[in-house]
């Protein structure tokens, strides 16, 4: 390429060229403190390690400004955003369980809902491949705080029980095409099948850490 003709592009253009290591949308830079504003004040989170975030409702539009969204059932419409000490990586993905399990659960209480909150994660494995390999993932280190749908009206409000404990919600791939359906049961799942080069950019940007925090808010907090 000419140098001469570099300014033409625009300094966005070139740093996106040069960064190399994004996948999909940017998260502007004002949101993002937004979101780290949101975690110190409510959790001291220094954001000095790896830590995941989890924006339920809410998606970067074309200029990577965080907008929220109806948050319907079964669509891929909430941010998993990877904070490190310099950069921060955006991933389209789910924090809901999809329509399938939501109509029929696994527990007899209703599906889970990983409610607002701070968590710590370490890495794992998820579930079995039909040859009885486990997929590496991420799983809970720490308590959490879920809402079953008891009444599966697909709306976890006042009307459904909490839990907290330790349950088999982790943080993965997924496993087929389309909307959410069976890819979660109420774990949080990125929009990348296992052998994609997204897949493979979240769970190195996480994987070296003996436990990471993982904080869930809702859209509205941030946006």
């Amino acid at each position: 390429m000419n140098r001469r003709f570099l300014p033409i592009m625009g300094i966005g253009i070139l740093f996106f060229l040069l960064s190399g290591k994004k996948v999909g949308k940017m998260i502007r830079k004002e949101d993002v403190e937004k979101i780290k504003n949101y975690g110190k004040r409510n959790y001291n989170l220094a954001f000095d390690k790896p830590t995941l975030v989890g924006i339920r409702g809410a998606l970067p539009d074309e200029n990577g400004i965080l907008r929220r969204n109806s948050n319907s059932i079964n669509k891929w419409n909430d941010s998993l955003i990877v904070i490190t000490k310099t950069n921060s990586y955006f991933f389209l993905g789910t924090i809901d369980p999809g329509r399938f399990y939501v109509e029929s659960p696994m527990n007899s209480e209703g599906t889970a809902q990983l409610q607002p909150g701070l968590y710590e994660f370490t890495k794992g494995f998820h579930g079995f491949s039909k040859y009885g390999n486990k997929y590496p993932s991420f799983v809970p280190y720490s308590n959490l705080l879920i809402k079953r749908d008891g009444n599966k009206d697909s709306i976890w409000n006042h009307l459904d029980k909490n839990f907290t404990g330790k349950f088999g919600i982790n943080i993965h791939a997924q496993f087929t095409e389309g909307e959410v359906e069976k890819n979660s049961a109420g774990c949080t799942v990125v929009k990348a099948k296992w052998n994609s080069p997204t897949w493979k950019q979240f769970y190195d940007l996480l994987k070296n850490e003996v436990k990471f925090k993982y904080m869930v808010v809702d859209g509205a907090e941030i946006v």
